[in-house]
């Protein structure tokens, strides 16, 4: 991964930590609160404390990374920050709040333990950045020239590379895929680049035309919207299934459902094709229906792929501001994640309590 993405991170949380120095009183203030309550759970003290949350609350979303990709948002977790900023911190407090509704000492303790892990990942951010500005001295990145952006493929959950043919046919894939993207664009292949190898996942990086890249994105969001369509689809069956109907017509209809699911998926894929190929420039009808056939399987396997829980994100180097674009792809990602956890959920349940056939 590049190390622009990690620099940009660290400068936010240690931007966030330092300049709002109000978050850690407000957390302290809850911890004098709570050991108050013990001593006199009178209304006004109640009244505090609920103020005081909602000053945090407040706090927190203010300081919410706002458009950060898949990537980004990947490094501030695995930092520790996500439960610390931002709304994975009011998560983390409504939490905590609910599990100790009748144990003040209990919650005064978890708020200290927040406080604790601030000053920790505040420590931590600072080393991090001093170690960061010694490396970029001796170490340039790859630069993207004006008018190029980079496009990421994470390989993980089940589309992660396990084994050396993993490898050679995820490969020959999107080699495939990328060739259609290319061709549309009238552009040569390029190969992408390893930018990081860890346990469960891959990242491989393609410096392309700032046009070839959202084209991709652009695709990708179109793919993610069927698949939420399919997802929502598959909710409501899982809900039906759940309420063990002994209707023998509904239970035919809902067997009959993943076939229409398919034709949903390939109908729903040649419009998303038809409106790109809106876009391309070709003269030639032969060059236009070979494009067209490209672009329809390689968007096809971009499908295949995030079903698996593969992510693609993308950053433009020479922009201050991300594109409607990567605005589009980060919020397409965001709302298939919401519906795939209440489909798993479903799933769970329907494991629990397997429908019985007469």
């Amino acid at each position: 991964m590049q190390l622009n993405e990690l620099i940009s991170m660290v400068n936010y949380i240690d931007e966030v930590i330092t300049s709002k120095p109000k978050l850690v009183l407000e957390y302290h203030s809850m911890v004098n609160l709570f050991n108050q309550v013990r001593q006199d759970p009178s209304p006004q003290h109640t009244k505090q404390l609920n103020d005081a949350k909602n000053n945090i609350i407040k706090l927190q979303n203010s300081i919410q990374p706002k458009d950060w990709g898949y990537l980004k948002t990947k490094l501030f977790k695995r930092y520790g920050a996500y439960r610390l900023i931002g709304i994975g911190a009011v998560e983390e407090l409504n939490t905590l709040l609910e599990n100790n509704k009748a144990n003040p000492a209990g919650a005064a303790q978890e708020v200290q333990n927040i406080i604790n892990d601030l000053k920790k990942l505040n420590t931590n951010i600072k080393q991090l950045k001093s170690s960061l500005g010694s490396l970029t001295e001796e170490f340039e990145e790859e630069e993207v020239e004006e008018g190029k952006a980079i496009l990421y493929l994470v390989f993980e959950e089940d589309a992660s590379i396990k084994t050396i043919k993993d490898m050679e046919d995820y490969s020959k894939q999107w080699r495939r895929i990328l060739s259609g993207f290319f061709k549309f664009a009238k552009e040569p292949q390029e190969d992408a680049k390893i930018y990081s190898i860890e346990k469960g996942s891959l990242i491989l990086g393609l410096i392309g035309k700032v046009t070839l890249i959202t084209l991709i994105a652009r695709g990708t969001s179109e793919m993610l919207g069927i698949y939420k369509k399919v997802l929502e689809i598959k909710k409501a069956k899982l809900e039906v299934e759940n309420l063990e109907l002994k209707n023998d017509k509904i239970k035919s209809g809902l067997k009959g459902l993943d076939e229409e699911l398919k034709s949903l998926i390939e109908k729903k894929s040649q419009e998303v094709v038809k409106n790109l190929m809106k876009e391309y420039k070709g003269k030639s009808e032969t060059d236009k229906q070979e494009v067209e056939n490209h672009i329809n399987i390689s968007l096809r396997q971009i499908f295949d792929f995030v079903e698996k829980g593969g992510k693609i994100d993308f950053t433009d180097p020479n922009k201050k501001e991300d594109s409607k674009e990567k605005r589009e792809l980060i919020n397409s990602f965001n709302d298939v994640k919401s519906i795939e956890s209440e489909v798993e959920e479903l799933k769970a349940l329907e494991a629990k309590n397997p429908a019985q056939d007469d």
